[in-house]
């Protein structure tokens, strides 16, 4: 399995999931970006200040990892989508996403709380990258 190339504290300290071998294509065709999420998700430590704060925009953990990642050259995008039929075409926008890097792939994460009783970290899913 892939995750197999992710760093033994990322698989002691997060739950991963990939999906469509994302985590080999990350490793072998874009070392860069392999690099900078592995340094993110290695460095991160959830703090309890983080979260116990109230609601509003982005969180203190979400602005966090998108410091660590835009002083890496990643950027918030949003793609300008379209489908095409018979030559008629319509309009498809997709959300935004937080941190993109190569213009050939893009990566989101995304983070949820600990699971009850598990004493596991926030949830890494490798395979959330749009390739």
């Amino acid at each position: 399995m892939a995750t197999d190339l992710l760093p033994t504290f990322i698989n002691e300290h997060y739950e991963v999931h990939e999906w469509k071998h994302a985590c080999a294509i990350l490793h072998q065709d874009f070392p860069a970006e392999w690099d900078d999420i592995i340094a993110v998700l290695t460095q991160f430590r959830l703090k309890r200040s983080q979260i116990a704060v109230g609601g509003g925009s982005k969180s203190d953990v979400s602005k966090s990892i998108d410091q660590f990642l835009y002083a890496r050259g990643w950027q918030e995008k949003q793609f300008a989508t379209k489908i095409v039929v018979d030559g008629a075409e319509i309009d498809s926008p997709t959300h935004k996403v937080d941190c993109f890097k190569n213009p050939k792939q893009g990566s989101e994460y995304s983070f949820s709380g600990p699971q009850a009783g598990a004493g596991r970290g926030p949830k890494r899913m490798c395979g959330e990258t749009v390739l």
